[in-house]
């Protein structure tokens, strides 16, 4: 859940403060929103649909320098 928060905060933009490794309703809200911006139903809901696809924009925005204040979230 770390690498979520991490992730919705840094790569795009969203504001969820604290990150506390745990799925509140900031985080769903968050993920909504996201979700929307990437062509998902907005349902929330970080399944293997919503995975696949942040983890794959995640590595593309941190090629192009996009994402390069993400903190180290492989390490959790």
């Amino acid at each position: 859940m770390y690498y979520l928060q991490e992730t919705l905060n840094y790569c795009y933009g969203q504001d969820l403060g604290a990150i506390d490794g745990k799925f509140g309703p900031k985080t769903a809200a968050a993920l909504a929103r996201v979700q929307r911006s990437l062509g998902i139903d907005p349902d929330g809901v970080y399944g293997p649909q919503t995975r696949d696809k942040i983890k794959w924009h995640w590595m593309t925005l941190e090629a192009s320098n996009h994402c390069t204040t993400l903190p180290d979230a492989h390490a959790r």
